[in-house]
């Protein structure tokens, strides 16, 4: 994934690889406020980190990970995406050392992340892509 950067309002919002949150590998996305150079090798001021699970990565998405993140007193919002259908499970705190607060989304949700100013459908995360039918094998 390339980095990508876009003004709103006063605010820089930056969507870079996960990696370079713990200057090692994480997740898929993340998304800060705060600006940053190019060659720094952790992103200060992580807002929001998305994940999307993979057949064998559910345990650690969903245990390992929401404690490491939790750990990060700017992370605000943890967005899981699920990789057989369209839906996610969205966890979010308001305060830095809150505790996480869990809501399972479909595909007809909007997710709201008002931290970063920005909603989006569910379902845009999964354009064009076709799930086996519910019961049917996957790969």
């Amino acid at each position: 994934m390339t980095s990508v950067s876009a003004g709103h309002g006063d605010r820089l919002i930056a969507v870079e690889p996960v990696a370079r949150l713990l200057g090692r590998g994480s997740g898929e996305a993340l998304v800060t406020c705060s600006r940053f150079e190019n060659e720094d090798r952790v992103i200060p001021g992580v807002v929001v980190v998305f994940e999307v699970l993979s057949f064998t990565s559910g345990r650690v998405d969903r245990i390992l990970k929401v404690r490491e993140y939790a750990a990060a007193p700017s992370i605000r919002r943890y967005v899981i995406l699920e990789s057989t259908g369209a839906s996610g499970t969205v966890m979010e705190r308001t305060e830095p050392d809150g505790a996480w607060r869990t809501t399972v989304l479909t595909g007809d949700d909007m997710l709201r992340m008002p931290e970063i100013g920005i909603e989006i459908p569910v379902a845009a995360f999964y354009e064009d892509l076709i799930f086996p039918e519910e019961g049917q094998a996957v790969g």
